[in-house]
Order: C-alpha cells, then structure tokens, then sequence
C-alpha cells in the first residue's frame, strides 16, 4: 500500500480534492531529518523509508511504520491542511493493520489498544469502522476516477491495485 502511495508521485493521487502524496511524506522527513531525536516529530521515518528501491517497496514493517499515527500526526503538525488526506491516509491504514493484526487477546491490554483486542463478536464497533474504511477507498476511487486530464493507465496508479482493494474488501 505505501508503493502505491510512492508510486502516486507528487501531487497526483486525490480525495475529496485534496493531495494523497508520497511528496507529503518526502517533506516531513527532510524538515524532520538532523534534528536531534527528542525534538523530531517523525522519529520512526528513515531514510530507507522514503527513499525506496525495488526491495524495500515490498517491506512490510517499512509500510506500517509509514502508514502510522505517529506520522499522520506529524503530517499535520508540520504541513497542516495541506496534507491532511495524506494524514487521513495513514492513521486508516494504522488503524486497520491493528485491527488486522491482532495476535493474542491481551494485546489490547497491554499495548493500550483497543483495536488490538480479538473480535468476538458480531456487533463490536470495529466492524462498523471497517464498513467507513471501506467507503474512504470507494471515495478515494471515485475522486481518482472523475479526475480529468489522465489517461486510465495513470490513474490506476493513483489507486491501490484492483486487486489488493478486492481483498480489502474481503478481508
């Protein structure tokens, strides 16, 4: 999901009409980098994390390290509006990778993460907040496909891939 925000580039994916841009991301690690670590508000972001090769595209603790609440937060605090469906983008993300990563039935407690807890049954909220997070993609999808001046090639770039939005869904 992080290639697909880096393949996105500068400036070309959209939600809502405002930028999902892996240039975001680039600007906030170089405001961010040689300050010393308890003054950075990206402390998790690296250089291996913004600069990626083909290797590291396909990393995923790279990707949920990216796609955190640490980083949506400093997205805001550093850039403001201006990337706040960036920011939105990630602390989604962060969110489902919790919900999806659940590996005991004390990790809620101990990570003080509701969103760590198993799911136990069928109306806990989570399910509902999955159902929006299904709805942003669609609105994500939307606002790419009525963008005009790109061809479909290029807005499929835009996106996650058909393939990996049919298996969120699924999932």
């Amino acid at each position: 999901m992080g290639r697909q925000l880096q393949q996105a580039g500068s400036g070309c994916s959209q939600c809502k009409g405002k930028d999902i841009s892996w240039d975001h991301l680039k600007r906030l690690y170089e405001s961010d980098k040689g300050k010393a670590s308890c003054l950075s508000m990206a402390h998790k972001l690296k250089h291996e994390h913004i600069y990626l090769n083909s290797f590291s595209k396909m990393r995923v603790d790279l990707a949920s390290q990216v796609l955190s609440n640490s980083v949506s937060m400093a997205l805001m605090l550093v850039l403001g509006d201006e990337a706040s469906e960036t920011s939105l983008f990630a602390s989604m993300f962060n969110r489902l990778f919790d919900m999806l990563n659940v590996s005991h039935f004390t990790n809620g407690t101990r990570h003080r993460n509701p969103d760590l807890y198993p799911n136990r049954h069928g109306n806990d909220h989570r399910l509902k907040w999955l159902e929006d997070f299904i709805q942003f993609l669609d609105e994500w999808k939307h606002s790419v496909e009525n963008r005009e001046g790109f061809s479909k090639a290029e807005k499929n770039l835009m996106l996650l891939s058909h393939e990996t939005r049919v298996r969120l869904r699924i999932t």
